[in-house]
């Protein structure tokens, strides 16, 4: 136990999978969907191999039906040090507290961008605006994981910011929001490391940054995945990226797919039969933190889609490719 785990990518790929298939002895399922999220994209890539090997080998009657890259790093080529100016906004959880407690001026400009689509003749602009706002007035009625003093708090807040005007009064609100709910954010959290107080999370941040740079997991995040780990990948992928992600947002992403399948006339990952193309429209990198519940319903969501694909017993050589939308 006090071993420390491997820098090497390759070698942790093969760790997890006997650690994944020892948990399947324990909880034996029929099919199997994994899902690697932000870093965890990256090392699942290298799982798949090493994983089914050892089920085979074992002669374990769980299959591996599909693997799900949720947000995920190691995919596509980019400058290492441009995902640095996203760490401060991912470490604060910002955009994930504004997300599942939305402030007015996010209502508001959710139903003038709606508002504005209908105008011009954008029905689907409009349609996704008039969802999301439909989506932000849900949840600032439920204001859900709050406790009634927690929510009769934030309400004072938030009828003190429709109101304010100077910027000094509403950056102190803002303030003050941020503490209430950031607190409720740890609280729920069953997944995060991070805790509340500047000075632990400065020391956590320096903590995994001098473990990623010594792994060079920060290059390797930032790389495309080796062509023999795309080629041992022979399930349904699914790739899925969120519209506000601050480290791979999602048109980065699919154009630097694109670019891919140009330059190689190939798929990325050539012996999937099914590649799934999946959209968070507001999806910042903390979702899967933050907001779990809407996390795990993307999740469940999209392994219905790849349980029902392999039912269907696709059996042209084509491989299969689709689109999906989350809000």
């Amino acid at each position: 136990m006090d071993a420390k785990f491997t820098g090497n990518v390759d070698k942790r790929g093969a760790y997890i999978a006997f650690f994944i298939a020892e948990l399947i002895k324990k909880h034996p399922v029929d099919r199997l969907v994994l899902v690697g999220q932000s870093l965890g994209g990256m090392e699942g890539a290298r799982v798949i191999n090493p994983l089914k090997t050892v089920l085979e080998e074992s002669q374990s009657k769980t299959n591996l039906v599909g693997f799900i890259f949720f947000q995920s790093g190691g995919i596509y080529e980019q400058d290492p040090l441009s995902l640095v100016p996203g760490v401060k906004e991912f470490m604060s959880m910002k955009q994930g507290i504004r997300e599942l407690w939305p402030m007015p001026l996010d209502i508001a400009q959710a139903r003038e961008k709606a508002t504005d689509a209908r105008t011009s003749g954008d029905m689907s602009e409009a349609l996704h605006w008039e969802r999301r706002f439909d989506e932000l007035e849900n949840k600032k009625t439920e204001n859900p994981y709050l406790t009634d003093k927690e929510k009769e708090t934030l309400k004072k807040i938030d009828d003190q910011l429709e109101r304010v005007h100077k910027k000094g009064e509403r950056k102190r609100l803002e303030r003050k929001r941020y503490k209430l709910l950031s607190k409720v954010v740890f609280r729920i959290s069953s997944t995060d490391v991070r805790v509340p107080g500047v000075k632990k999370n400065i020391k956590n941040l320096v903590r995994a940054g001098r473990a990623i740079l010594l792994n060079n997991r920060l290059f390797d995040v930032a790389k495309t995945l080796p062509e023999s780990v795309r080629e041992s990948i022979d399930v349904p992928a699914v790739f899925v990226w969120g519209g506000t992600d601050q480290f791979f947002e999602e048109e980065s992403a699919r154009n630097a797919l694109a670019l891919h399948r140009m330059s190689t006339k190939s798929s990325y990952f050539p012996k999937s039969p099914a590649i799934f193309n999946a959209r968070i429209f507001t999806g910042p990198h903390e979702l899967a933190c933050t907001d779990y519940e809407k996390f795990s319903d993307i999740i469940r969501n999209i392994s219905g889609r790849i349980l029902k694909f392999n039912d269907s017993k696709h059996d042209s050589e084509d491989q299969f490719t689709t689109n999906l939308y989350f809000q």
